[in-house]
């Protein structure tokens, strides 16, 4: 099998809080920033009909899986009468090993408001933004990303940012299997937790 991979600094798919006429797409410094650019080269990518297609990201210090589409909801492409596109590719985001992601930059990562607001924007991400399959933005740590005949399969693991050995504990956050030729995010996390 033959892959195509796009490796961009920041993430490529649109990123939306909120819905209807009160989202706001925070960040602008990405893609969300170059809607007509993100747009004419999601249509050239489905047009030429490539196939195994991946993009790879960071920047955001969060996990995120997603897919990568021509159209999508709302008005970072036209409108909320835009359907949501076909998908032509699949998009991941790794996170940072000690960097402020989100939660920490705005104080949730601790106690109550962490435990309340992990499974609460992990649900709610992939709520306001359909084509985002997995989202987390508590956590630090690193992923792979292993290409066979077969498929891609993304790991993300978590890591304690505070620790600083290298036999520290990692743990398997989430993981995701493309088949070769589909535009499918397999979770397959549980083959990999012992």
């Amino acid at each position: 099998a033959t892959w195509t991979v796009w490796a961009d600094e920041v993430l490529t798919i649109p990123f939306r809080l909120g819905s209807g006429p009160l989202s706001v797409y925070p960040v602008q410094g990405g893609w969300d920033g170059y809607t007509r650019e993100r747009q004419r080269i999601a249509e050239a990518i489905a047009a030429a009909d490539v196939d195994n297609f991946v993009t790879v990201t960071g920047d955001m210090h969060c996990y995120v899986a997603g897919y990568q589409q021509r159209s999508y909801p709302g008005r970072v492409t036209g409108g909320e009468g835009v359907a949501q596109g076909r998908p032509f590719g699949v998009e991941f985001m790794t996170p940072a090993v000690t960097s402020v992601n989100v939660a920490e930059a705005l104080h949730l990562t601790r106690g109550v408001r962490g435990k309340l607001t992990e499974p609460l924007l992990s649900w709610l991400i992939p709520k306001m933004n359909p084509h985002i399959d997995f989202f987390d933005s508590h956590n630090w740590g690193y992923s792979t990303l292993t290409f066979t005949r077969e498929g891609c399969r993304w790991v993300a693991y978590a890591v304690d940012k505070t620790e600083n050995s290298p036999d520290a504990d990692r743990e398997v956050m989430v993981a995701y299997r493309v088949p070769e030729g589909e535009v499918e995010l397999d979770e397959v996390t549980d083959e990999h937790r012992l």
